[in-house]
């Protein structure tokens, strides 16, 4: 907020940009609704793949999900700063759902706990190895991909 402020004048334009953009606070309950009534998967297999509100509601599900496993197991602060980087954004759109949950360091590190948890003698090290290589490597592409889209610049 305090760079917001210096380099625009606004700390709070994260959340002002949103009427530029045509979103208005609906609820999450309301969005996530919406998102998986759409039931647009078939626009992800097309050459020119479209953004799917389907898909993206899954993803902030998922991100819900794994929040009530950390709630389950008592990590309160992570569920709730989990759940709280899905159900803020899905409140006015599912536009960046993905990104920001599956480059969520709590998701990822949750995801990691979960797959270690699995663990069998012999190729352990290495299952762990290739997940976390995995999800690090869908950070950088999500990343690559969100920085591309607004102009390429960092």
């Amino acid at each position: 907020m305090v760079m917001q402020y210096l380099a625009v004048g606004d700390g709070l334009a994260f959340s002002h940009v949103q009427v530029d953009w045509g979103r208005v606070w609906r609820g999450p309950v309301a969005t996530l609704t919406d998102g998986m009534r759409a039931w647009d998967w078939a626009q992800l297999a097309g050459p020119m793949a479209q953004a799917s509100a389907s898909y993206a509601a899954a993803w902030a599900l998922l991100g819900l999900a794994v929040a009530a496993g950390l709630a389950w197991r008592r990590r309160w602060a992570e569920a709730w700063f989990l759940a709280a980087c899905v159900l803020l954004p899905a409140a006015t759109g599912l536009d960046s759902m993905p990104r920001y949950v599956a480059t969520n360091p709590v998701f990822l590190f949750a995801a990691y706990r979960g797959v270690a948890r699995l663990r069998r003698p012999g190729g352990a090290t290495l299952v762990l190895a290739l997940v976390l290589g995995g999800l690090a490597a869908a950070h950088a592409v999500m990343l690559y991909a969100w920085m591309s889209g607004a102009g390429g610049v960092f």
